[in-house]
């Protein structure tokens, strides 16, 4: 009983230091909101999309991603999602870019980005890593080149192939090379799969599923003039909807049930819809490339949705956490245009604004059916060239626990 008692003092000290510590982590985990500013779905490269493992043996990748909603701190994710073997990243680095249209780089803008406090990275196959947060102010619709070095090509590669945005890669160990001296250069997107800022309380962000219309076919190469940007510089218009982010996660030529290019929705659901942090609310423009009609045929006969693809809305709706209460579901136009994004059509479509949420975790979504044609009052008024016309539906999703995602491992 004696040496009890004389360790009796030092087990509550203990005890009362762990506690301190985890009330100030999770004081900081409830101050720190991060919301996806930047988003894209992943997916295997078709062969004609993939770089060739020699380009990427010992090799420098630099990529420019244009945020939507700005904050004074980010985090990259990498993925290795459809990895054979674990990937090995030997160093990355953030910085502004010049252009978006070239490989040069502000150089007193970079910074060294760390994992658990190491430059270098491991990602299991199948997995993706989430970097240390950094101190990195960014501005709202800015854009941020990622860069990192890659000493061994992945066993499979991961990536976007439909970004409209170049990549430059070169040889050697060059993350910090203020340009790069005659790169070889792609209009793809690799092994990068989102950008979180940190963000007051009330910031939230929406998460865009769609095929080739949403992905952005028919936009400019390094523009940045997709729709969902279109929509993010319309959320940053207003006081009201400013802190609202954008996470495109679409696919061209995807599918609902079945694999098309990329996997299919329901394979993809939790992981481009539920995982982003923030997220409050979902949007849905889909269609198969086989199913479209032209608008002669569209008139005469009523459109129709199959039943399988009715049962697979209803169930990615049902699998929405409480932080997304509203989906936005609608069908791709009869007919759209052939070049460019967007049309001069004064736009119809659920226009979602922001409230605060009951929970207190993040704003939920309300909507101006298509039917209505008045405009909301959070969302400035239509620009001239505004989003193809469509008929939407919203659908109240049930309260449902908060997905959790896993730290970052230690090395």
């Amino acid at each position: 009983m004696p040496h009890a008692q004389k360790f009796t003092p030092l087990l509550l000290f203990a005890a009362l230091a762990f506690t301190s510590v985890a009330l100030a982590q999770s004081h900081s985990a409830v101050t720190a909101n991060w919301v996806s500013s930047w988003g894209t779905s992943q997916q295997i490269p078709e062969p004609h999309n993939a770089l060739p493992p020699e380009d990427l043996t010992d090799a420098t990748l630099r990529q420019i991603f244009h945020l939507s909603i700005g904050g004074p701190a980010l985090r990259i994710h990498l993925s290795n999602a459809f990895g054979t073997e674990a990937l090995h990243i030997a160093s990355v680095h953030i910085a502004s870019p010049l252009s978006t249209s070239s490989s040069s780089i502000d150089p007193a803008s970079d910074r060294p980005l760390t994992f658990a406090g190491n430059p270098q990275a491991d990602i299991p196959p199948g997995a993706e890593l989430l970097s240390d947060p950094i101190d990195y102010p960014v501005a709202p619709l800015s854009d941020l080149a990622v860069t990192f070095h890659l000493q061994s090509p992945p066993a499979r590669e991961t990536g976007h192939p439909g970004s409209r945005a170049t990549s430059w890669y070169v040889h050697g160990n060059l993350v910090s090379a203020p340009t790069f001296t005659q790169p070889k250069h792609v209009d793809h997107w690799y092994q990068v799969n989102q950008i979180d800022v940190q963000a007051s309380l009330s910031a939230a962000a929406i998460v865009v599923l769609g095929d080739s219309i949403t992905d952005g076919h028919g936009a400019t190469t390094n523009g940045n003039d997709r729709w969902t940007d279109v929509l993010a510089a319309r959320l940053q218009s207003s006081p009201t909807t400013h802190n609202i982010g954008v996470s495109n996660q679409a696919i061209g030529g995807n599918h609902l049930l079945t694999d098309g290019l990329g996997p299919n929705v329901l394979a993809r659901f939790d992981r481009d819809v539920l995982a982003p942090p923030a997220s409050a609310g979902s949007s849905s423009l889909k269609a198969s490339t086989t199913s479209a009609v032209s608008p002669a045929t569209a008139k005469s006969r009523p459109p129709t949705m199959p039943p399988s693809s009715r049962e697979s809305s209803r169930r990615t709706s049902r699998s929405s956490p409480a932080p997304t209460p509203i989906v936005f579901a609608s069908t791709v136009p009869p007919s759209l245009p052939m070049s460019g994004q967007l049309t001069t059509t004064p736009a119809r479509s659920a226009k979602p604004t922001a409230r605060p949420s009951t929970s207190g975790s993040a704003p939920r979504a309300t909507s101006t059916p298509s039917s209505i044609s008045t405009p909301s009052s959070a969302i400035p008024s239509t620009p001239t060239n505004s989003f193809p016309p469509t008929t939407a539906e919203t659908t109240s999703i049930p309260p449902q626990p908060d997905t959790k995602r896993w730290p970052t491992p230690s090395h």
